[in-house]
């Protein structure tokens, strides 16, 4: 019985040493806070306070991974979510750190008005014998109302700050006699874009040169276009955009 009792207590112990750290990360962010503008190639900076709820406290060897999102959608550069991790922060249950993820970081965007600007973090198992998890994810994002101004020149290429994503939008769309086709340039590049009909025939050319990155305008004349759905082909070196264009 004695023999038993100590391979019970003995398996036990190896199974504590084994487990895995709950936590419950609250993310709150503090800049941009609410009501603050976010300008098209103007700085700015992102901090967030980090909380942990417990059970188990945040050691060193954890690592917490943060993304930043426009209202359901990741900011991205050269296709990747922009975001930082950091590790080496020990955070003891019911504590409360603040992390600076950008000093000085810069825009390109071609939206305005309202929009949520969040944070998400998620925490990061680095070690394997004393990992850490965070079960509860419904608390990991902090967001703010912000206001996004763009502004309709191009940028400078050489700021390395800049992040910027090909695309191309139209508004309004569906569209009667005319339409305004706003697109990004991410880097220097040769830039065509044409309207094809449903059969892929090209029906209108609106651009076909060498363009300097940054953000453009062109307001497109559909008055001669038969009723009915065009898509919008932008090319930008090897990299290929289609958007849909409803003629009315």
């Amino acid at each position: 019985m004695k023999k038993l009792f100590t391979l019970i207590t003995l398996l036990s112990v190896l199974t504590i040493a084994n487990a895995q750290r709950s936590c419950d990360l609250v993310i709150s962010q503090y800049l941009p806070g609410n009501g603050w503008e976010i300008q098209s190639g103007k700085p700015f900076d992102i901090t967030v306070r980090v909380k942990n709820l417990g059970p188990a406290d945040i050691k060193a060897t954890d690592t917490i991974v943060c993304l930043i999102k426009i209202d359901a959608n990741y900011i991205t550069s050269s296709g990747v979510p922009l975001g930082k991790y950091f590790f080496g922060n020990s955070i003891k249950v019911g504590a409360e750190i603040s992390v600076n993820l950008f000093t000085g970081l810069m825009l390109t965007h071609s939206i305005d008005g309202n929009h949520q600007f969040c944070t998400e973090m998620s925490l990061f198992n680095r070690a394997v014998a004393d990992g850490s998890t965070d079960p509860n994810s419904a608390n990991n994002t902090g967001c703010s109302t912000v206001r996004m101004n763009k502004f309709n020149t191009g940028i400078d290429p050489n700021n390395i700050n800049t992040v910027l994503v090909n695309s191309v939008e139209t508004s309004p769309n569906p569209a009667t006699s005319e339409t305004k086709l706003t697109y990004v340039v991410a880097q220097s590049n040769n830039v065509k874009i044409v309207v094809k009909d449903l059969q892929g025939r090209e029906v209108m050319q609106v651009v076909n040169n060498q363009q300097n990155t940054g953000i453009y305008q062109n307001t497109i004349d559909v008055s001669a276009l038969a009723t009915g759905v065009y898509i919008i082909e932008y090319t930008a070196g090897d990299q290929v955009i289609t958007s849909k264009l409803v003629k009315q």
